[in-house]
């Protein structure tokens, strides 16, 4: 036993190496050829177009990049239904007058439309602000957070 393999099968390697490699290419190309006609029966080829992805605002985002927008220079957060329902269906509006009117103001009047709660969102989130950066480490710190944790735990009434 004290005679090793290793060299034997090192030299059957470097010997079949052009083989092996192509072998081990078109194996990577096959598996990637399943994993695409698998994806396109499924529904995750078109999540960019449900308005309640992230997808779908990323793709936004490209089409604005797109249009001449390289810079983001305007203020382009995702105002999905749960921000929504943050904002006004748990009375957020309501608990805060002052805040209600001046954004609603800001909208243009009516608090059935979501404008109101789509400025709230881009003040909380900051101007230029990428989606995903948590906003508790800016200047409301805690305040998303607690928001996010209120809205499922919130008192019974």
């Amino acid at each position: 036993m004290s005679q090793s393999y290793m060299p034997k099968i090192n030299h059957k390697i470097s010997s079949n190496m052009p083989y092996l490699l192509t072998f081990v290419l078109i194996l990577a190309a096959l598996v990637r050829i399943v994993f695409y006609f698998e994806i396109n029966t499924g529904p995750f080829i078109s999540q960019h177009d449900w308005d309640q992805s992230d997808m779908n605002y990323f793709d936004q985002w490209a089409k604005n990049i797109v249009e001449g927008d390289w810079l983001t220079e305007h203020n382009f957060h995702p105002l999905h239904r749960w921000h929504r329902m943050i904002v006004i269906a748990d009375d957020y509006f309501q608990a805060n007058p002052d805040l209600a009117q001046k954004y609603v103001f800001a909208a243009g009047g009516g608090t059935t439309s979501a404008e109101p709660a789509r400025l709230l969102w881009n003040h909380w989130y900051g101007e230029k602000t990428f989606h995903q950066e948590p906003l508790y480490e800016r200047e409301s710190r805690g305040q998303y957070l607690l928001l996010c944790l209120y809205f499922p735990f919130k008192p019974a009434e």
